[in-house]
């Protein structure tokens, strides 16, 4: 929950930095989980969690996620289905405004909502080229899937993917202690650094010494010779 919230608190920062505050809208997926914060049930779409708290989530438009065994149609192959499904992000920044659009936001594998759900290939990258043309901010939630278990040490990687955010969490500590984290690019980096210089979020145990300790431990594993190419 608190890296979902991380990436978007700190594209929101990014966008006011580099002088574009109009920016501060977000796309989410139906069918997906990003945490149980008001944040993350707004972006996600659990309608079982969100329910409860429908009248006080941020506004976040949704499109359809990438679920080929509901959504494929009669005579369609993988890859077209997956580019169908992919332009409906660009249709939903057009009809939204591209300079009113800050950011869209997947899990790179679904988890809770479908089950272990991959994207058909081609799908994140047809995404990023989405992005990349409205100047949208592209964040994978890694949480479930991350830290090896596809075989790569982040799943966006099979399908040759750099978002804007990566978060991940749980396994990287094994599950001895609880942390997340979210990982940034470089031009996200530099325009806060360059900028006001400090991000503007944290939490009362961010960065817990015991915690990352864990998680150092962990990634020292996960890198050892021969442990991922035998996911």
């Amino acid at each position: 929950s608190e890296a979902v919230e991380t990436a978007v608190m700190m594209a929101r920062q990014y966008f006011v930095e580099i002088g574009q505050p109009r920016r501060k809208k977000v796309i989410g997926r139906r069918a997906s989980y990003h945490g149980a914060g008001l944040t993350g049930l707004g972006i996600g779409y659990q309608v079982a969690r969100r329910t409860p708290f429908e009248e006080v989530l941020p506004s976040v438009f949704h499109i359809s996620p990438c679920y080929e065994y509901r959504g494929r149609l009669e005579g369609e192959t993988p890859e077209q289905y997956g580019l169908r499904v992919a332009n409906e992000l660009e249709q939903a920044i057009l009809g939204l405004g591209p300079e009113t659009v800050m950011a869209f936001v997947a899990e790179t594998v679904t988890g809770t909502t479908n089950g272990a759900t991959p994207p058909v290939p081609g799908y994140f990258k047809r995404i990023r080229e989405i992005c990349d043309k409205y100047g949208v901010l592209l964040v994978l939630d890694e949480v479930f899937c991350g830290l090896g278990r596809t075989g790569t040490l982040h799943a966006c990687e099979q399908d040759g993917v750099a978002p804007d955010f990566l978060t991940f969490a749980k396994g990287i500590a094994a599950g001895y202690q609880p942390i997340g984290a979210t990982m940034v690019n470089q031009k996200i980096y530099d325009a806060i650094v360059s900028g006001s210089g400090t991000f503007k979020g944290g939490y009362t145990y961010s960065g817990h010494a015991t915690a990352c300790a864990a998680a150092v431990a962990v990634q020292k594993f996960l890198r050892a010779d021969g442990f991922l190419e035998n996911v």
